[in-house]
This record gives structure tokens, sequence and C-alpha cells, in this order.
């Protein structure tokens, strides 16, 4: 234990010596939102200046972290699937979101570890970002690749706000960095991100507004500014029924795939980034008047259906009615028949490239939303087939080309004030609270709803020491409404109480703790280990009993016989003789 500590105090010691340490203020400065995404660009080169810690953990924390309670990014699929891991000229380290801290994974890994693995890209950036997909928190792919992108965004956006570079790096040998990286075989590298001081400094950035010809007002500069959107986004799932107005749908299209006067060689930049430059992407969106498609050469919708099809639409996507009371439903799709199919990813990462923007395109959507004072949310259910059935019947509604491959929905409209909290069903145990064994790992379920703005959380809070300190730990959203969580095990004897904590989008809350006498299980000895126990103690008493019962017949039968050869003797020579006959007749 002591050698234990004493590693721990070293690898501490090793963080704080190796990445240079500021007051903890926030670099960040105050651009406006839309300024701040002007600003984005991949940057290519850079100098030896060093990233410090303070300004990593800002990267990391808007990239993947929590603000005021919440996500920094929507939930794609069931689960929030990344690791993000840090690696600079000395060390690796790994972000922890749910601490916003840095921990030390192997002071053995750096920057020329995973060199040969990164196409070279690092360059002179002081750090190397690493998006790391976990398969053992979702299998899908095409999610993971899309939760990849919306991080991606937010990574340049706080690298645009702090006055730092970084570009997004998909030419990767992923075998190669999980190996260098000392990753398990659940673990896969998706995306490499370096992180320094550019070169050339960011030029004065807006957005186009020469090319804004179309029939959509011309952009405008909110009053929030990235760090502001991250900390007042909210995923809701109910919202007002008042209508978008023509400027924030303006706002919301270009904010998702509109230009910038950043030009890069002969083209101008976008909001997002897209592998190789390609912008294979089309987004559409639906209200109450029909379905449009937004041109951002010109800034500009075009009507392809008349009619509300919100309707129609949700129940496409595993039958998401909730998500028809938003005022606007925005569809992020693929058009594979742009480029000629060629998504920059050489044919050996399936579709991954085109989940990554897309994922860019829902970030950008979701901020754009919180800087004015909107709610939008991600509907990944019922998309998670690559072209399948829920894309062909969105296809089918929206009378849409075969090349054209749905990928995601967003909802967003007008903040709807909640006060009521979530429903918290009765939850369920496995094992049983009678069987429960020792060092048994007990998982427990149960259903929360909100109609309202929707959950955000589910605590499973538990104590072994009657309530003096309670354990909470996330639950996971493994359905619609079912979220499971986990108590880890405990030793025969003890004695486990526990109760569900539910939290809305609005911070609404409440406790399920059966009525305030909790749910409980007594930990009891290992089922197995006592059985054979009692029936080893049955088998040894049996015996000894037998024993017993087996010698007590010796030593009477003894005796018989004894008195019997005293009366044979007795009989004297007589009984001799008779014996003798007999043997001769016969």
């Amino acid at each position: 234990m002591k050698q234990n500590t004493l590693i721990t105090l070293a690898a501490c010691l090793i963080v704080l010596l190796i990445l240079p340490s500021v007051p903890s203020k926030s670099y960040a400065t105050s651009f406006p939102l839309e300024q701040t995404i002007s600003r984005r660009q991949s940057i290519r080169s850079y100098t030896d200046e060093n990233v410090t810690s303070q300004q990593l953990i800002e990267v990391l924390n808007a990239a993947y972290g929590f603000r005021n309670g919440h996500r920094t990014i929507p939930l794609i699929g069931s689960d929030y699937s990344l690791t993000i891991f840090a690696v600079n000229a000395t060390a690796s380290y790994q972000y922890i979101p749910e601490t916003d801290m840095i921990t030390m994974h192997d002071a053995s890994v750096n920057k020329e570890t995973i060199r040969a693995y990164d196409s070279d890209w690092p360059s002179n950036a002081s750090i190397i970002i690493l998006v790391v997909w976990n398969k053992t928190k979702m299998a899908n792919q095409y999610f993971a690749s899309a939760e990849a992108g919306l991080v991606v965004q937010n990574v340049y956006l706080a690298a645009s706000s702090l006055d730092l570079g970084t570009c997004c790096v998909g030419s990767i040998d992923s075998e190669g960095l999980r190996k260098a990286l000392k990753l398990t075989e659940d673990l896969i590298p998706l995306l490499v991100m370096p992180l320094g001081y550019s070169i050339t400094p960011y030029p004065d950035a807006s957005p186009n507004f020469n090319l804004m010809t179309g029939n959509l007002p011309l952009v405008q500069y909110s009053t929030s500014s990235f760090e502001r959107a991250l900390d007042d986004m909210l995923f809701a799932h109910k919202w007002s029924s008042e209508n978008l107005t023509i400027q924030e749908l303006s706002q919301l299209l270009w904010a998702a795939y509109g230009y910038t006067n950043i030009t890069h060689g002969t083209s101008y930049h976008r909001t997002t980034p897209s592998a190789v430059g390609i912008y294979p992407l089309v987004i559409f969106v639906s209200n109450s008047t029909g379905v449009f498609q937004y041109s951002p050469e010109n800034h500009s919708v075009f009507e392809i259906l008349q009619g509300d099809k919100r309707f129609d639409i949700v129940n496409a996507s595993s039958n998401q009615s909730w998500a028809r009371s938003a005022t606007a439903l925005f569809l992020v799709a693929y058009n594979s028949s742009y480029n000629g199919g060629y998504t920059g990813d050489f044919g050996t990462l399936s579709h991954e490239f085109i989940e990554v923007d897309a994922g860019a395109v829902i970030q950008q959507l979701c901020l754009e939303a919180s800087a004015w004072n909107l709610s939008a949310v991600a509907i990944s259910q019922g998309l998670e087939e690559w072209n399948g059935t829920a894309a062909e019947n969105l296809r089918s509604i929206l009378g849409l080309p075969s090349p054209v491959v749905p990928l995601y929905l967003v909802p967003i409209g007008k903040r709807f004030i909640d006060t009521t909290p979530p429903q918290i069903g009765v939850p369920s145990q496995d094992p049983d609270p009678s069987a429960v064994e020792a060092n048994q790992n007990v998982t427990v379920s149960v259903d929360v709803v909100d109609e309202g703005v929707g959950v955000r959380d589910v605590i499973l809070s538990y104590t072994i020491d009657e309530g003096n300190t309670w354990t909470n730990t996330t639950m996971n959203n493994v359905s619609w409404s079912t979220y499971v969580g986990k108590i880890p095990g405990f030793e025969a004897g003890t004695k486990v109480q526990y109760k569900i904590i539910a939290y809305d989008n609005y911070g609404n809350n409440i406790v399920q703790d059966n009525a305030g006498q909790y749910y409980v299980y007594m930990v009891v000895p290992e089922i197995k280990s006592f059985i054979i126990l009692i029936v080893m103690v049955t088998l040894v008493t049996l015996i000894i009993i037998r024993k017993r019962k087996r010698e007590s017949q010796s030593k009477g039968f003894i005796k018989m016989s004894k008195e019997k050869s005293v009366t044979l003797s007795a009989s004297g020579e007589t009984t001799r003789n008779k014996t003798i006959l007999m043997f001769s007749l016969g």
C-alpha cells in the first residue's frame, strides 16, 4: 500500500512538472460565437511553445467535459463511448470528464512513440490529442465516429478561442496507435488532433457576407461566446409552440454548413471541417409548412416538399413522437453521388469520415441554438444501420433520390419552461436482494421519463454505513427510458442501501428512495461454498454416526460370540462328536 501511494504521488508530481501550470483563470477570449466559428481552420505548422496544463484542460473540458451538470455534446447512441488521451514530449495522459482532471496514462509513451502511426502530423505541436472509441460502452462504429465529430468541432472552437491551433487527422494507423499507447483491444483510436501555437496568427474572420445573396437574412453576431454557449446548452425533449424566426433559421443553417471569409487556396472555409475538404453533406429542415433544402453557396433555402411532414419523419426514426413538438426538424444527410462517392478514407474506414463530418454539423446546430436561447437534441434511434430501413423510409417520405443517405435528425425549437421533475419507476435488482453473494456486483435497472425538457442524468446512490456517506454513480441509458447502474461487490454481512436520483435538463430533480426506507439488501456468504460446506458437514456427520454404529454392532457381536462359546464349552464332548458325525455323513 505504501509503495502504491508513493507511485501515485510521483505520477502526480510528474504531471505537474511536465505540464506547465498557470493561474486557474479562463484564457478563452470573449469573441461572439459566430466569430469563433469563423476563425475555425486547420493549422498544420506550429511553434515550439508549450501549451499549458490549464489550456489543455480547458480544451478537453470544452471538447468532452461537463458544464453546469450536462455534457458539452449531445448523446449519440446509447452511451458516451469515447476516451480522450493527450500525449506530449515526455508522457501520455488520460482525460477524466467526471472530475475534469488529467491523469498519468504511461510515462514511457510520448509523441515520438506514436509518430510513426499518425502520418507524422504532430510536427512541432506541443500536445497530441487522441480520440479513442471504447467498444465496451457502445458497439456501433457509426455512432462512435459521429460522437468523435462532435468532439472534433469543440476542439477546433476551443483552440480558436484560446489562440491555439489544431487539425483533425484521420489518416492514422489505428492498430499501430493502439499498440503504441498500450491500449486493450476494446479501445480503438479514431482520430488524432495536434494542439499548439500556430506559426501564422489567425486572420480577421467573419461569416462570408459576400456570399449571402439568397433568401435568408444576413447572419448576425449573438451576445454569446463559445464558452457561454457550452454553459447554456440545453438538450431538450419538449419545446414551446412558438415558431423559429427566419433570422434564427438563418443562424442555424449557416452555423451548420455555411461559409466564412477565411480562404484556403482558392476556396473559402466552411463552419465545420470535412475530410479532404469534400463537403458531401446535405442539410434539410422541416417545419409546419414544408421541407426545405439549404444551399450554402448563396445562403438560401428552397422548398422540396409542401406540408407538415414532421410527424412522419419522427415516426420513421423508431417512433420518436416527442420530437414532433420541435418547430424545426433538421436532417443531416450524405449525398453519396457527390465527388463520385469518394470520401477521403480510401475505402479502409467504412463511412467513418462521413460520420465525423455529420457529428461536427450536429454540434454546430446545438451550439448556435444555445447562443440564441433555443434548445436542441440529436436523434440517432432507428438510424443505427447505415442506409437501412429508417433511411429508406425517410427518403420515401421526403421524396429524396436514392444517392441521398439520411444520417441524423436534430429537433430544435424555442425553450419550454419546465418546472416538473422526471418520473422514476420502481427499480429492479439482479441478483435478487435475498441472493447477493460476497463480492458480487449488483445491477440496478429503472425506468425514468420526463415529458418536459428530457432526462439529463440518473444517479444510483448507495451507502454501506447507514447513510453516513453516500457513493454516487451515473446510470447508463440502455434504451429510450431504461437506465442501468452497478453497485460493486462487498464482503459477506454488509448491509447495502440505495436510492435513485433523476435530473431533467432544467435541473429539476426527484429522488426514489422507497418512501424513505431505501432499497436494501444484505450480502450473504457465497451460496455455492455454503452449500458445499453443509454437504461436507452432513457427510462427515453421517460417516461418524455410521462408524460408531458399526463399532457398537461389532462389540455386541464379540460379546455374543463369547457367550455362545461358553455355552458350547459347557455342552462338552457331546457337541463335538455331533459335529464330527455330521461331516462324516456328508
